[in-house]
């Protein structure tokens, strides 16, 4: 009975040891966050690809893979100069050394490529002969003379065993560009240092004004702001149309010309019309009954009348002595009877008419009588129309 109570004490500090020890393992460094997780005393890997540091600023892109994390993509530290030697370190990142390149051999033309010093074999005269291949051969040497200079300021040019140098040096000089000072030479070229950061050389160097009918100009090394003129903010900056009936408007920065309201008081320039306004963008007036220009507008149809143009008004009065229809010639006599011919009164007196028609009827009458007494008309009484009467 002891015997079995002792074993089954025995086997549950066996158990309490086995989870003290799970518990442990979860702390230790075989469980490390962020690939590695602790869950009811557990240690379960993360989900592969789940980002981690590998602790080197050199890569970018580390995973955990298997409870692992595994280093990413190395970074590029190519500052495109070939001039410099670029490598990373894991704690610093990449840095960037600044190369010479001068293997001391005159017949070599140095250069650095991906990092590397590479001499490249030049044709140059050389101490006691020509460079071939990338060594001196003994011949003729070429000399140099008053040609060396290289019309470089910046460098002092001189002749050394036959052969133009060109050193560089430290001495004033002018960069050309207005808006730096303390020119002075550095490895063979001009630099200066900037002045004032409103000086400018081209508009280019203007910071935008943000407004966008104000650009600024470079005038005499000098920022100024110069109004564009045919910008606009508002209708308001639009210069007037010279037309009532067109307005202009401002459209995305731009005048445009526009159809004023219809309605709107304008003028066409035309005596004879009133009131005039706007319809459609153009000038209308209403045409004044009898108003003219001239004789030739006042015609009224009629031939008896005269067309004349008074005071921008037509007169029509009638021409004395036409007619057009018998009407037109009346007269206070009652023996007078108008006619018109030609559109010209033609005056009869009716009267006289009748008295000189009953002198013929009479004459025909006696002729008659002496016609029916005496066969043959030889009557010696017969008369003619107005001729004396016999019998």
């Amino acid at each position: 009975m002891k015997e079995c109570l002792g074993g089954d004490v025995l086997r549950t500090f066996q158990k309490i040891a086995i989870i003290v020890a799970i518990i442990i393992s979860c702390s230790v460094a075989n469980c490390i966050p962020p690939c590695d997780s602790c869950l009811n005393g557990v240690c379960l890997p993360a989900a592969d690809g789940t980002p981690c540091s590998f602790g080197n600023v050199c890569q970018v892109g580390d995973a955990c893979y298997e409870g692992v994390c595994i280093a990413g993509t190395p970074i590029s530290c190519d500052d495109g100069d070939p001039s410099t030697l670029d490598e990373c370190y894991s704690t610093t990142g990449c840095i960037h050394t600044q190369m010479t390149c001068d293997d001391g051999n005159p017949c070599t033309d140095d250069s650095i490529v991906n990092g590397a010093c590479i001499p490249t074999p030049n044709a140059a005269s050389c101490e006691g002969g020509t460079c071939s291949g990338g060594v001196c051969l003994p011949g003729t040497p070429i000399l140099c003379d008053d040609s060396c200079d290289d019309g470089n300021s910046c460098t002092d040019d001189s002749c050394l065993n036959g052969e133009c140098v060109h050193t560089p040096n430290t001495a004033p000089c002018d960069d050309g560009n207005a808006c730096t000072i303390e020119d002075k030479c550095e490895a063979g070229v001009c630099n200066g240092v900037a002045q004032d950061p409103g000086c400018c050389t081209s508009a280019s160097d203007c910071p935008a004004s943000g407004d966008p009918c104000i650009t600024n100009v470079c005038v005499n090394n000098e920022c100024v702001s110069s109004q564009s003129p045919s910008c606009c903010t508002s209708a308001s900056d639009c210069p007037a149309s010279g037309d009532p009936c067109i307005t202009n408007v401002c459209v995305d920065n731009k005048c445009v010309p526009s159809q004023s309201p219809d309605g709107m008081a304008c003028t066409d320039f035309d005596d004879c019309t009133d009131p005039d306004n706007c319809r459609n963008g153009v000038c209308h007036g209403i045409k004044i009954i009898g108003c003219c220009k001239g004789p030739s507008g006042c015609f009224d149809g009629h031939i008896c009348t005269e067309d004349i143009c008074d005071g921008a008004m037509c007169q029509n009065p009638p021409k004395p002595g036409c007619c057009e229809t018998d009407g037109d010639c009346k007269s206070d006599d009652t023996c007078v009877i108008g006619v018109c011919s030609n559109n010209i009164c033609q005056y009869i007196d009716k009267c006289q008419a009748e008295k000189a028609k009953g002198l013929e009827n009479a004459v025909d009458a006696i002729n008659r009588r002496n016609n029916r007494d005496f066969p043959g008309n030889a009557h010696p009484g017969n008369v003619k129309p107005g001729g004396p009467l016999r019998g």
